[in-house]
């Protein structure tokens, strides 16, 4: 489990090493019932996928009124590993304001455990696009209720079928 032995886990967990391993076996057999992730639908209704579209829009051209349009009033964003939360669609708008750290990144769409969610890539230097984080999106009454960048998460992208580049400019951004 991430890399620790049953008897490690079973310290943390605070249960015997059988009790451990049983949870294992039964966590993998779960798994393996599972669709595979490219198997994973997409949102298929055209309202949420527009949603997704105009968020992504604005991400990218850092667009602060379209980003505000598209957030619940109450929407919530996170950063793990970081401890932090953000509430409120005026308070993200104004952090992502506040710096140009995402200047010409972009989002490519992808399923993230069933539910919409993008990887974000990042210019490099050279004038190529790199992972840099996976992001998970939460969409309630048509709008975008939770945002999750998850951090250091650039290993995995092949895992959900980004791929491990992207050639091309980035986008500009309006801040210039």
């Amino acid at each position: 489990m991430l890399g620790y032995s049953a008897k490690e886990t079973a310290i943390v967990l605070d249960i015997t090493v059988p009790a451990t391993t049983s949870a294992l076996q039964r966590a993998r057999a779960t798994l393996s019932s599972l669709p595979a992730a490219e198997a994973l639908p997409q949102p298929d209704d055209l309202p949420t996928r527009r949603l997704l579209d105009r968020y992504v829009a604005a991400f990218e051209a850092h667009d602060y009124d379209a980003l505000v349009s598209v957030l619940h009033e109450d929407a919530a964003s996170a950063m793990p590993p970081f401890s932090w939360l953000v509430c409120g669609r005026a308070n993200i708008a104004a952090l992502m304001a506040a710096s140009d750290a995402c200047a010409g990144a972009r989002l490519v769409p992808c399923s993230l455990n069933g539910a919409p969610g993008f990887g974000q890539y990042r210019p490099d230097g050279g004038g190529r696009l790199v992972p840099f984080a996976l992001v998970a999106v939460e969409v309630q009454k048509g709008l975008i209720s939770t945002v999750v960048t998850f951090l250091e998460s650039a290993h995995r992208f092949a895992e959900f079928g980004l791929p491990p580049v992207l050639d091309g400019p980035a986008s500009p951004s309006t801040d210039e």
